[in-house]
């Protein structure tokens, strides 16, 4: 184990404000004894925003796309805004407009007044 120990490997992965996920170089891993904890490839950024568009093209609805991207938000922050900067006219409507239908009023169905 390097000098930080494995309690501040583990709060560098477990925080999304500093986890890189794959991103963590060679020299990253040894400095903050990442082994065994990551995938043994390093990747890069580019590689990782590349996997997550994709998964994000993938999916069905704009719904869907913002869970996505929300819970990547939730343990990566830094990809996500890797991501989010890609491509600002394709993601902002996806960060910023609530895509969660509004549940039907009955009560407007049922012809009462609110």
């Amino acid at each position: 184990m390097t000098q930080h120990g494995y309690g501040t490997a583990r709060a560098l992965l477990s925080d999304p404000l500093t986890n890189k996920g794959t991103a963590f170089t060679q020299e990253e891993r040894n400095h903050f004894g990442l082994h065994g904890m990551l995938p043994p490839h390093v990747g890069t950024l580019e590689a990782q925003i590349e996997r997550r568009r994709r998964a994000l093209d993938a999916l069905p609805d704009d719904f869907h796309r913002y869970i996505f991207l929300r819970e990547l938000q939730d343990t990566n922050e830094i990809l996500f805004q890797a991501l989010v900067q890609s491509d600002l006219s394709h993601m902002l409507p996806l960060v910023y407009e609530n895509p969660v239908p509004r549940p039907r009023r009955t009560a407007r169905r049922q012809g009462r007044r609110e």
